[in-house]
């Protein structure tokens, strides 16, 4: 694989790390279930597009970060990444054929996914989260996809521009 065809490691880290920031800035409760999935839409960004690079371990590992992070049960953050990043790779193709309205719909799926786990797992700890507002966050992560995306291949194009 050459050069050209994966973005630099650098630009992928640094993605990772603003959104694992952007997942740990303190929210007023009013607008705390507003937030994105950001981790798992700037990895969903680079599953789809540089596989070999971002794949389920990476997923896993951030996963384990996040759970430190935020004090939650270890491995409920992992599992949840691992799952979305299986199905972001086992659809990769028909994802990246797909429109962007299509790719839209595919993420919104998948972080209901991601969201789903999370909820039963709050549940087999013992908190229980009946609010039908718990799946917010999937809704908004799915309108903040486009955008994210379009940033996201802008620095990338952007980088390659320079290198050569």
């Amino acid at each position: 694989m050459s050069n050209v065809d994966t973005p630099p490691r650098g630009l992928i880290a640094a993605s990772l790390l603003l959104a694992v920031i952007a997942t740990l800035l303190p929210l007023p409760p009013s607008i705390i279930w507003w937030s994105p999935c950001w981790v798992m839409m700037v990895l969903t960004h680079w599953q789809l597009y540089t596989h070999r690079s971002c794949g389920m371990v990476l997923a896993f590992f951030i996963g384990l970060w996040l759970d430190l992070a935020l004090g939650t049960l270890l491995g409920e953050h992992a599992l949840a990444l691992v799952v979305s990043s299986y199905a972001t790779l086992r659809f990769q193709r028909p994802m990246r054929l797909a429109s962007l309205f299509g790719r839209t719909v595919l993420i919104f799926f998948i972080s209901l996914s991601y969201c789903t786990i999370l909820l039963i797992t709050s549940a087999l700890e013992g908190h229980v989260h009946g609010q039908w507002w718990y799946w917010f966050p999937a809704v908004t992560t799915a309108l903040f996809w486009p955008t994210l995306s379009q940033v996201l291949f802008y620095y990338t194009n952007r980088k390659f521009r320079l290198q050569n």
